[in-house]
Formats: C-alpha cells, sequence, structure tokens
C-alpha cells in the first residue's frame, strides 16, 4: 500500500464479508464486500473491472434489525485480482441514518476483536 492511499484513510476499516448488490449503469452486480468505513467499502465482483465513475450499492448490515442501506459511490480504484475486479468505493452524500447504522456496526465489530 502506498503512502497517499494511507494518507486518504481517515476513517478506520473494519473486515468484513458481507454480500453487496452494485448498480453499474442500471445493471446488478454481486459481489462481496471485504471492509467497511464509514466513508468507503472495498468490494470484490467477480467481474472485469468497471470503468464507470459513480455507482450505486446496496447491503445489509447484521444487527437486530438487518439494517437495509442503498448508497451512492465513486469508484476511487479498480484492480484485477486472480480473476476478479477489486473496487476501492467512496461514499456520496451518506444520510445520517446509514452513517450511524455503520458506525454501530464498526463499533459491534471491535467488540468481537
Amino acid at each position: 500500500m502506498n503512502t497517499s492511499t494511507n494518507d486518504r484513510r481517515h476513517f478506520e476499516r473494519v473486515s468484513t464479508e458481507r454480500p453487496v448488490t452494485l448498480r453499474i449503469q442500471e445493471q446488478p452486480i454481486q459481489g462481496k464486500m471485504i471492509d467497511l468505513s464509514l466513508r468507503g467499502a472495498g468490494v470484490l465482483i467477480h467481474d472485469t473491472c468497471v470503468t464507470t465513475n459513480q455507482i450505486e450499492l446496496s447491503f445489509v448490515l447484521p444487527t437486530n434489525t438487518n439494517y437495509a442501506l442503498s448508497l451512492s459511490a465513486t469508484i476511487t480504484h479498480s484492480s484485477p485480482v486472480r480473476g476478479q475486479c477489486l473496487l476501492g468505493l467512496e461514499f456520496i452524500n451518506t444520510p445520517r441514518s446509514q452513517e450511524t447504522a455503520i458506525k454501530e456496526f464498526i463499533r459491534f465489530h471491535h467488540r468481537l476483536d
């Protein structure tokens, strides 16, 4: 990982393996979220790397109510990895309720460590 990537990460990330649906140019693509922070996520898709800048993503956080999130994001980077594509996503205009759900998930995740 290079220094510029570390400088951009102002928010703590937690590892996770959550199914996620990306909507890229109106096409749904299934993937796996591998990490999550308050401002972004890392997602693996079983597809070629995408060239669009903005996407929509949906996923469920395992809480008492299984909170479903639907967020807009910018693709900050994409890299081929073992026949898959790793996407770095930065959330755009996250609603406060969804930001709160992500914070709670991260807090809960740390209690398990």
